[in-house]
């Protein structure tokens, strides 16, 4: 019987941790074909049938990764381990914390009547391919991590973020927006990433959009909203305490 590679992945983390998560939580297409193939298993991926390079004698990768992480590019690093380790991380120096957590006013402006912060931002992302399906009003949005009692928010950004359609929001931020985590390190990996989402066609400019409306929304409602980019640290470290410290501590920079 086939399976989704997303399917099969909720179900291993419901049965590892007992607790349902989002699809949204993790990454698909190309990156989760390659998660199982490194696993062992034959995926079938846009109709082609990749096998897996492991021999039958050969350990799963996961396991080698574990091993030998310090040694290994952060490519290697699994998007959902990671955001496991930080969950864990989190709720050590925390206590509770929320996934998927909305708030009411987490939703997307009234197109009609748009603030001045996105007049910018929404004209500059519609010229750009001239996509128009990101400008929905008031849909409401979640947040990855969220620690209510320090008003702090997590989002975990994998490589689907860092894309062209999210350079050009970056770019036509209002000077007052103060974000906790570098700009420029986002506009940078946006610009070398390079990542295009193709499904569906203006996939992009949503996803663009509504972090850019988390960004902006957290800071109008006096939250910290940090971003957290995969791969730039490996969560599953010795000292990750004191890393999570250092990006919390990040002051942000706001013009006059």
């Amino acid at each position: 019987k086939k399976e989704t590679a997303k399917h099969i992945l909720l179900l291993a983390y419901f049965n590892a941790y007992k607790r349902e998560i989002s699809k949204q939580d993790f990454s698909g297409g190309k990156e989760t074909a390659d998660f199982f193939t490194k696993l062992g298993f034959q995926v079938e991926y846009h109709k082609n049938i990749i096998k897996s390079k492991l021999s039958h004698n050969a350990a799963p990768e996961s396991k080698i990764v574990t091993k030998q992480s310090k040694s290994l590019p952060n490519r290697s690093l699994s998007a959902v381990s990671q955001k496991n380790a930080l969950q864990r991380l989190l709720q050590k120096n925390y206590g509770n914390i929320e996934t998927e957590k909305k708030f009411d006013w987490l939703r997307t402006p009234d197109q009609n009547n748009l603030p001045s912060e996105y007049v910018e931002i929404v004209e500059a992302l519609s010229a750009y391919r001239h996509y128009e399906g990101f400008k929905k009003s008031k849909i409401l949005l979640s947040c990855d991590m969220v620690v209510e009692k320090q008003k702090l928010i997590i989002e975990y950004d994998e490589r689907q973020h860092f894309s062209k359609a999210r350079k050009i929001t970056l770019e036509h931020y209002p000077d007052a927006i103060q974000l906790h985590y570098s700009k420029e390190s986002w506009l940078e990996a946006c610009k070398r990433i390079n990542a295009i989402d193709n499904d569906p066609i203006d996939r992009d400019e949503r996803r663009a959009f509504y972090d850019t409306v988390r960004d902006i929304e957290a800071h109008r409602n006096g939250y910290t909203l940090l971003r957290i980019k995969h791969g730039n640290f490996n969560w599953e470290e010795p000292g990750a305490g004191t890393h999570l410290k250092n990006l919390l501590s990040f002051k942000p920079t706001v013009k006059s």
